[in-house]
């Protein structure tokens, strides 16, 4: 599941009582778990999200509700700037940064700082200064309708489900921080383009399918549509998924886990033997070989010169 990496871990899931003794031991520490597992941390230096679902080095894909998902900040790094940013004070996240360094970022999934995120990010000032990283928090699916994705900021013991938290890291000359994205699916181009409202929300009745004014949900019953395949949007050359959430039959609304924005393909069905295969298959590939990490969510690769 994961080539040689420097900074790789054996094991990715922990007890409470495992992730509070590292905290006292002074470990800087990303967590995701269960919001029930992180309300029990004690106050340190963590910053984390809430997500039951995860990507680990045990057993690749796992759902662990009673366990917290540990990543450690490298020991030559140092927090430049923690804290929690609400709607009007996030766009201007970077300012706070180091000069040389990168970002954690954990937005609440479905809030409006997620769809401000989303939609406006890319115009937000000094955004590319340095490598922003992180994860959409979320809920396990049979507690959506009750429970609501939290962040968390250790130093404070504060969470909140409307604002993001924010972990600057600051890195020493000989060292920098690079991003990459591992993507399994490809879109289909010999298939209709998607193309949303300019400003759209989570969840959407309407689509142009080739310039055409389309109901979604008639489209994809129409061509026989496996919703379980995400579309793939071109952000700027990156090729950047959205899953569907849900589909409301009564009203022919569909949510997504994230506001449709570009122009859009279906995808294609990974090759081979699902998706297991085709991880495997991307991360040996020459370009990502000896030093990707495949996790939930992006995994940051910080390395010397």
């Amino acid at each position: 599941m994961t080539a040689s990496n420097p900074f790789h871990a054996d094991r990715s899931l922990y007890s409470v009582d495992e992730v509070a003794a590292m905290l006292a031991a002074g470990e800087t520490l990303i967590l995701a778990g269960e919001e029930r597992l992180l309300a029990e941390l004690p106050r340190g230096e963590w910053v984390g999200g809430t997500s039951p679902y995860f990507m680990t080095a045990e057993a690749g894909g796992a759902h662990a509700p009673d366990r917290i998902f540990v990543q450690r900040m490298p020991v030559f790094a140092s927090i430049a700037w923690v804290g929690m940013l609400d709607r009007a004070a996030l766009p201007d996240m970077a300012a706070l940064g180091p000069d040389n360094g990168y970002t954690i970022l954990l937005i609440p999934g479905q809030s409006e700082v997620h769809r401000d995120f989303a939609l406006h990010g890319i115009e937000w000032p000094d955004m590319f200064r340095r490598p922003v990283v992180g994860w959409v928090t979320g809920v396990a699916g049979q507690a959506a309708a009750t429970d609501r994705p939290k962040v968390f900021d250790g130093r404070s013991g504060r969470s909140a489900d409307d604002r993001a938290v924010v972990l600057h890291v600051a890195l020493p000359d000989h060292a920098f921080a690079r991003a990459d994205i591992v993507n399994l699916f490809a879109p289909d181009m010999d298939g209709p383009v998607l193309t949303f409202d300019t400003d759209t929300g989570f969840t959407v009745e309407h689509v142009s399918v080739d310039g055409v004014p389309t109901r979604l949900v008639d489209h994809i019953a129409a061509n026989g549509i496996d919703t379980r395949l995400p579309l793939v949007a071109d952000y700027n050359g990156t090729m950047v998924n959205v899953a569907t959430a849900g589909i409301d039959e009564a009203t022919g609304q569909v949510t997504f886990f994230a506001p449709g924005l570009w122009p859009c393909r279906l995808s294609l069905r990974p090759p081979g033997r699902g998706l297991s295969a085709a991880i495997r298959r991307t991360a040996g590939q020459p370009a990502w070989r000896g030093r990707v990490q495949l996790q939930l969510h992006p995994e940051l690769y910080v390395r010397g010169t």
